[in-house]
C-alpha cells in the first residue's frame, strides 16, 4: 500500500488572510508544513483551489517541485479526491492542514505504523484527550474511504471538513502517544495574527527548521508558553467541555452581585481576563443579552483570540414586556432581534448556543419562542438550544425534550433541593445534555463577612460562616472558595461551573480552584449533614431586596 500525506492550503482564511504564504524560519509558511512533512522520504502533495486567490501559493509549490493538485475553493473533500485520482482504493492517505507546521516526518511514521497494525479504515489524533498541543495533529485513511465519502456526502460541514463522514461511517481508531505530560494546555495551530507570532517565535533562531523534531517543538513551546497548565475538562455531546465556564456578567453589567466592589472592569482588563481564562483550558464562556456590554466585550476579544477551541453560550432577551397575548408575529420578531443582536455583538455568523433566560418562556403563548428558536436553529443561525433555570421544578419540565442539550442551574454547597427532587436521577436518561451550575457563591454571599450577607440570611450568617471556615479547615481546602468550587465539582452530574469574576486576581484563584481535587463522597456528606435545611428565600437571590433582579450568571 502507497502512502501519500495531502496538505489543505489556501490563501483566503478569513480570521488571518493569506496566512500560507506568511513567513516562518524564512519559508511561506504552508511551504514549512510541506517540507517538514516530508523530511524523511513520505511523498507529499498539496490540495489548494482553482480560484485565483490561490496562484501565487500554486506557484510556490512548483518552484518547489512539490506536486500540487487544484480544485474546488469552498470543496476541500473534492480537492483530496482529485489530489489521489491516481492512487489504488487500499493506498493511504495523511490528512495534514497548512497551518499546523510542527508534525514532521517522525511524527507521521509513528502514526503510520499504528495506522497499518490497527486494520481500521480511520485512524486520527484526539484532542485534547491525546495531551498534544492543539494543532500537532494528523488524520489517517484509506483511499477507499475517501472516494466513498465524496460519492455519499453533499452536506457542507463534510465537504468542508473532509473526514466526518468518515468518521461516521467507518471503523475508527485513536491515535496513541508516550507523552508524560499533558501539553493540552497550549495551542501550536495558526488561526489568528497571535498564533502567527507565536509560531514565528518557536522558529526563529532554528538552524535546521525543515528537521527539527516536533518533540523538540513541543518542549520549546511548553518552555515558552506563561501558561503553565490547564484546568481540567470533560468530553460531552461532542464538546470539550472545561470544568469551569468563564461568566461574564460581571464584565457587562456596571456593578453585579452583593460581593463586587470593584465595579464593572474596564475594556482592557475584560479582554484580559478572557484571553487568561482561553489560555488556561477555560472552552466554555457563558453570557447573555441581559448583561449589557458583556457580548460585545466577548465579540472584540475574539477579534484576536482563537473561537476552535471555545463554545459562546448566550441567553435570549428576557423579553419583559412579553405576555400570554402577544401575538406570534410579534413573538417572532422579538426572538429574531435578540438572536442578530448577539451575533452582531459577538462578531459572529451563527451562535454556538442559546439559552433561555426565563424557563416560563418554553410554554409561554403556546410555546411559540421555543419554536422561533428552532427555525432559527434549522435557518443555520443556533448550533444547539438550551434553558436557564432557577429551580428543581423548572429543569424537570424540560428534560423530556431532545431539544434542550445545555441546563443551567443555581447550585451550592447550602442547597439540597436538587438532591430531593432527585435531578441526578433524571438526568441519567439525558447523557446528551450539559449541566452548568451558576452562583456558587451565591453572587458572593458566601465569601462575604456576615454583616454583608443578604437580609434572608442575617440572623443565622454568623452561624453559617463559622461552619464553612471549619469545614474549609477540616478538609484542608484553602479557603471558603476552595471548599465551594470543591463540593459543586464533587456533584457527577455536573458537567461544568459558571465563574464569573470582577479582576485578575478572582480569575487566577478561581482557575487553580478548579484544579484542585473536588471533595470526596464522605466530605460531600458532611457538607450536607451540617447543612441541612436552608430556607429557599436565601438560595434565591430573586426574593432578596439588596440586589438587582438580573438573573443571577
Amino acid at each position: 500500500m502507497k502512502v501519500v500525506a495531502i496538505i489543505q492550503a489556501r490563501v483566503s482564511s478569513s480570521r488571518l488572510p493569506a496566512k500560507s504564504l506568511l513567513p516562518v524560519a524564512g519559508l511561506p509558511l504552508a511551504l514549512l508544513c510541506a517540507k517538514r512533512a516530508g523530511n524523511r522520504g513520505l511523498p507529499v502533495r498539496v490540495a489548494t483551489s482553482d480560484h485565483q486567490s490561490d496562484n501565487a501559493l500554486f506557484r510556490v509549490f512548483q518552484e518547489h517541485n512539490i506536486e500540487c493538485a487544484r480544485g474546488p475553493l469552498d470543496d476541500v473533500l473534492r480537492r483530496f479526491v482529485i489530489a489521489t485520482a491516481d492512487l489504488q482504493f487500499d493506498d493511504i492517505v495523511v490528512r495534514l492542514t497548512s497551518d499546523n507546521v510542527i508534525p514532521d516526518g517522525g511524527f507521521l511514521d509513528g502514526l503510520i505504523q499504528q495506522f497499518r497494525r490497527s486494520n481500521l479504515g480511520y485512524m486520527g489524533t484526539s484532542y485534547p484527550e491525546d495531551g498534544l498541543p492543539y494543532g500537532v495533529s494528523a488524520e489517517i485513511f484509506t483511499v477507499n474511504l475517501l472516494r466513498e465519502a465524496d460519492c455519499r456526502t453533499v452536506d457542507g460541514v463534510d465537504r468542508e471538513h473532509v473526514t466526518p463522514w468518515i468518521r461516521r461511517e467507518a471503523e475508527t481508531g485513536r491515535f496513541s502517544f508516550p507523552t508524560t505530560r499533558d501539553l493540552s494546555y497550549l495551542r501550536a495551530t495558526v488561526d489568528t495574527f497571535q498564533d502567527y507570532q507565536q509560531v514565528w517565535r518557536l522558529f526563529d533562531g532554528e538552524t535546521d527548521p525543515i528537521n527539527v523534531s516536533w518533540l523538540s517543538l513541543c518542549q520549546r513551546l511548553e518552555s515558552d508558553s506563561g501558561s503553565g497548565f490547564r484546568i481540567p475538562y470533560r468530553i460531552k455531546h461532542n464538546h470539550v467541555v472545561s470544568r469551569m465556564t468563564l461568566g461574564t456578567a460581571q464584565l457587562g453589567l456596571e456593578r453585579y452581585g452583593i460581593a463586587n466592589d470593584d465595579g464593572r472592569p474596564n475594556g482592557l482588563v475584560a479582554a484580559e481576563i478572557i484571553s487568561r481564562a482561553v489560555r488556561h483550558g477555560v472552552t466554555v464562556i457563558d453570557t447573555a443579552r441581559a448583561y449589557n456590554e458583556a457580548e460585545t466585550r466577548i465579540g472584540q476579544a475574539f477579534e484576536v483570540l482563537p473561537r476552535d477551541m471555545t463554545l459562546t453560550v448566550t441567553k435570549l432577551d428576557p423579553m419583559a414586556g412579553l405576555e400570554e397575548a402577544t401575538s406570534r408575529d410579534s413573538i417572532r420578531a422579538a426572538v429574531e432581534r435578540s438572536i442578530f443582536c448577539s451575533c452582531h455583538n459577538l462578531r459572529s455568523r451563527r451562535l454556538d448556543v442559546v439559552m433561555l433566560h426565563r424557563s416560563q418562556h418554553y410554554r409561554l403563548c403556546g410555546g411559540a419562542i421555543w419554536q422561533t428558536l428552532l427555525d432559527c436553529r434549522k435557518r443555520g443561525l443556533i448550533r444547539e438550544l438550551g434553558v436557564s433555570v432557577y429551580t428543581p421544578e423548572e429543569a424537570m419540565s424540560v428534560l423530556h425534550d431532545p431539544d434542550v442539550l445545555h441546563l443551567q442551574i443555581p447550585l451550592n454547597c447550602l442547597d439540597r433541593r436538587w438532591k430531593q427532587a432527585g435531578i441526578q436521577e433524571s438526568l441519567q436518561a439525558r447523557p446528551d445534555i450539559i449541566v452548568y451550575a451558576r452562583s456558587l457563591f451565591l453572587q458572593g454571599a458566601l465569601l462575604l463577612p456576615p454583616e454583608k450577607w443578604p437580609r434572608p440570611a442575617r440572623s443565622s450568617a454568623r452561624k453559617y460562616c463559622t461552619q464553612l471556615d471549619r469545614l474549609a479547615e477540616e478538609f484542608g481546602r484553602e479557603s471558603r472558595t476552595d471548599l465551594a468550587i470543591g463540593y459543586v465539582l464533587a456533584q457527577p452530574w455536573i458537567d461544568t461551573v459558571v465563574l464569573g469574576v470582577d479582576n485578575l486576581r478572582q480569575l487566577d484563584a478561581n482557575l487553580l480552584a478548579v484544579t484542585h481535587a473536588p471533595l470526596t463522597e464522605e466530605q460531600v456528606s458532611r457538607v450536607e449533614a451540617v447543612f441541612a435545611d436552608i430556607p429557599e428565600d436565601l438560595l434565591n437571590p430573586v426574593t432578596w431586596n439588596t440586589i438587582d433582579q438580573v438573573h443571577d450568571g
